[in-house]
């Protein structure tokens, strides 16, 4: 027998490259169609940032503020509706309004039951691997889940237009709840706008009645103090010793360091204002035997509300501070008597300061209130819809092209390394001698008499490496 190593001979051996290549491929790509196709459909909304429902220190909405503001306005109201999209209620109400719990899947056929295979056995898996075991979240959490996961907002850039997706496992609800999503986030910002300039004027209103009693009470006060002491003169030209002079400096210096902190808390107070819910979900579970139950309700958010009293209470002491610097620096105007003063004018001159504060705080917080009435009374139109939602011809996923690429990728490395196997084998078998059965028989058929009457051919055969 005649051993030669030809070239052909080893190229032979590479075939598994190419076959098992494809054949990987096509389980690969016939294998995606297990994964449920995914849906994505947007919408978008406008930001009318001049209207914006997110209220400023003062409580009034930003289309009181400079137009410096607007350089970064854009970014801000768009981060903000964003971030207020992404809540939970949001998917929530989704979920409710489409009544998305209540979907059942009536899908029949092999496809439809290895997809519900695959998605249990993902889930399992997954959580297993996560958490060490898995648990049933009920069919509605589930479902809120997968809505809210699926839902996002970005802004355009250097743009007040707000562009809102969806996902869903069918093109026409991905839409639906794009479009839902949008009508809440409109809804919402007027919502929220109401209750906080509600509540705003309220409490200003309270503030500039309870000021009004101050101010009546502080001007009896005057008048019964001249009444009792027989003084007549209604012009007094008002005067200041040298040490009422120094006293009330030092009070102004207080004043004023008190209202830059009241105004930095105030401000602070309203920047987390702004960032925080007014709702919050409280979930509860219902066991009964062995079945639970988990009931989400929608109540208003302690941290939002806490807040909101805060930002009053530092409204108004704001404004009292404001009121108490003014009358100060109109005291300190006045002449500074350098003969010494009788108590009972001391007395007076005190008393006449505190009336002047408590005329110029009324004022001050009835001039609050009247604006934020007016600005509570207003319905501004912070979002509005630019178009609507269109379901999607094409799922945006999964890329079936991937899946082939990849089960070509692997299928021809393992073809590879089977082949590289093979060929190390028989050089090794070559070298002991051992041709074994695996040794590869090239037959070649040569055309030649037969030595008998029949004629036919006999085939001859070579033996080669």
């Amino acid at each position: 027998m005649e051993k030669t190593v030809t070239v052909r001979g080893v190229l032979r051996q590479w075939w598994r490259v190419p076959v098992i290549g494809l054949l990987a491929g096509m389980v690969a790509f016939v294998g995606s169609f297990i994964v449920a196709p995914t849906y994505v459909s947007s919408t978008r909304v406008l930001i009318h940032g001049r209207e914006s429902t997110i209220l400023n220190s003062n409580g009034d909405s930003l289309s009181n503020q400079p137009g410096v503001l607007d350089s970064q306005l854009s970014t801000t109201l768009g981060a903000t509706q964003a971030a207020m999209l992404g809540s939970r209620s949001v998917a929530e109400e989704i979920v409710d309004r489409l009544a998305l719990d209540e979907r059942t899947d009536d899908a029949t056929g092999p496809v439809a039951s290895l997809r519900r295979g695959f998605a249990i056995s993902y889930k399992w898996t997954r959580a297993v691997l996560t958490a060490g075991f898995y648990k049933d979240p009920g069919k509605r959490k589930s479902t809120i889940d997968n809505v809210q996961h699926g839902l996002s907002a970005t802004s355009i850039e250097d743009s007040y237009v707000l562009e809102i997706s969806a996902s869903f496992d069918d093109p026409e609800i991905a839409a639906d709840i794009a479009d839902t999503a949008a009508a809440i986030l409109v809804e919402s910002s007027i919502t929220r706008f109401e209750q906080d300039a509600t509540s705003y004027a309220e409490f200003l209103t309270d503030q500039a009645s309870t000021a009004q009693i101050d101010r009546d009470a502080a001007v009896q006060s005057v008048e019964e103090f001249k009444e009792a002491n027989g003084i007549t003169t209604a012009d007094r030209t008002p005067t200041l010793t040298q040490d009422e002079a120094d006293r009330l400096a030092g009070e102004l210096r207080q004043a004023g360091a008190d209202l830059g902190g009241a105004r930095t808390e105030l401000s602070q107070v309203s920047s987390d204002l702004a960032r925080t819910p007014a709702k919050s979900t409280n979930s509860t579970e219902i066991q009964t035997g062995r079945s639970t139950t988990n009931v989400d309700d929608q109540v208003d958010n302690p941290v939002y509300l806490q807040l909101l009293q805060r930002r009053n209470v530092l409204t108004g002491q704001v404004a009292g501070l404001q009121a108490k610097i003014a009358e100060i620096e109109d005291a300190l105007d006045a002449e500074i008597d350098s003969r010494p003063k009788s108590a009972v004018e001391a007395e007076l001159s005190s008393l006449e300061l505190e009336r002047d504060i408590a005329i110029s705080k009324a004022r001050q917080l009835s001039e609050l209130a009247e604006s934020a009435e007016v600005n509570a009374a207003s319905r501004p139109a912070e979002l509005s819809r630019l178009d609507e939602a269109v379901a999607p011809t094409y799922p945006a996923g999964p890329a079936r092209y991937l899946f082939l690429g990849l089960g070509l990728v692997f299928g021809a490395a393992l073809g590879f390394v089977w082949s590289f196997l093979r060929t190390q084998r028989r050089r090794d078998d070559d070298l002991t001698g051992d041709d074994g059965d695996d040794e590869l028989a090239e037959i070649d058929l040569v055309t030649a008499e037969a030595a008998g009457s029949n004629g036919r051919r006999t085939p001859t055969v070579v033996l080669t490496d």
